[in-house]
């Protein structure tokens, strides 16, 4: 089936990438390990230059964090940040990113392909839309229409909505769709009516900076203050984890580990090696609940009580090129049950 053009999705900490067959249907890219989706990170090889990405290049840079590109997205707009060593920017990453992306997706196809469609946070600022949009064409992708007025540019949850509407056969039922889309660096909120073949987005909101890696962030300051409570970790040990390279990298992969396991378990272990007696942190998940969960969960009903605010102004959309547009997976387990709690 001929590929016409690609959906993008870029996630600060995970990318999604669909094919869009000229029938309308999609298929998913994967990256070079058969994942659904790419690793957002890329490493730059200091003695040839060359580029790993995805889980290749978090393997790379696990002891050399100062040729790791990671979370980029979250400084696009920023000229002051900077990655390799403070040779690029933001922009810059970006750029070698979505040009690999365009690599994938060509061999995935078996055949060039140049137009893409991108979407963007709510909310995200003007400066850091345009970095994105700059890097995507750098890169030598053609951005194409997508909606009445668009240029190939979507919000996240608006294409979210979209594609569920799709899916759904909602797109003249009158129905009105709730779209949450927590990401790894932001939260975005929109409320949407679908009717005569429109979206009507009554009313949407959007974090910059709230996302699933604040719950992480939050769970690994919590490991943090656990084993030093039980003396498995001293100040001087706390030092040890920022000064030794691939110390801090090796237990934010054990927290996301266990964020993960205490979405199915009550509790789960994580191991401390490096510190002054070296042993494991437990963490119930009635503790990942409600030291870690609940703060997080009452910023993001504060952002959908935001986007119901009264006055904002209504826009359209027009589903007419892209029939399907992907978003990453949501945040499960033990956040659905907290969310499910607060709503009750």
């Amino acid at each position: 089936m001929k590929v016409i053009a690609a959906a993008m999705d870029q996630g600060g900490q995970a990318t999604k990438v669909d094919e869009v067959h000229v029938d309308g249907k999609t298929r998913t890219v994967k990256d070079s390990a058969g994942n659904d989706f790419f690793r957002s990170a890329v490493y730059r090889d200091p003695k040839t230059g060359t580029y790993l990405f995805s889980d290749e290049a978090m393997n790379a840079g696990m002891f050399d964090k100062k040729n790791l590109a990671i979370n980029w997205k979250r400084f696009l707009g920023d000229p002051t940040k900077h990655f390799f060593d403070g040779t690029a920017s933001a922009k810059d990453v970006a750029t070698i990113f979505s040009k690999h992306l365009k690599e994938c997706v060509s061999a995935s196809a078996g055949q060039a392909v140049d137009d893409c469609c991108i979407t963007f946070p709510q909310n995200f600022p003007d400066n850091a839309k345009r970095d994105l949009i700059e890097a995507v064409e750098l890169a030598g992708w053609k951005i194409i229409p997508a909606g009445r007025g668009g240029m190939g540019q979507l919000t996240e949850p608006v294409a979210a909505a979209l594609a569920y509407a799709d899916e759904h056969s909602l797109s003249s039922t009158g129905a009105k769709v709730l779209v949450v889309d927590v990401g790894s660096t932001t939260t975005d909120v929109c409320y949407v009516l679908f009717q005569s073949g429109e979206a009507i987005v009554l009313g949407a909101h959007g974090e910059h900076k709230l996302g699933a890696q604040d719950i992480q962030q939050a769970l690994f300051e919590l490991v943090i203050i656990a084993a030093r409570k039980t003396g498995i970790l001293k100040n001087s040990d706390l030092a040890k984890l920022k000064t030794v390279e691939g110390l801090e990298p090796e237990l934010q992969r054990s927290v996301e580990g266990a964020m993960k396991a205490l979405s199915n378990r009550a509790d789960t272990r994580i191991p401390i090696s490096f510190g002054s007696k070296p042993g494991f942190v437990t963490i119930t998940r009635d503790q990942f609940e409600t030291e870690v969960l609940e703060p997080f969960v009452k910023k993001v009903l504060d952002c959908m009580d935001k986007a119901k605010e009264p006055g904002r102004p209504r826009r359209c959309v027009r589903p007419e090129s892209i029939s399907r547009t992907n978003t990453l997976p949501a945040t499960g387990g033990s956040l659905s049950r907290t969310m499910a709690t607060a709503w009750t």
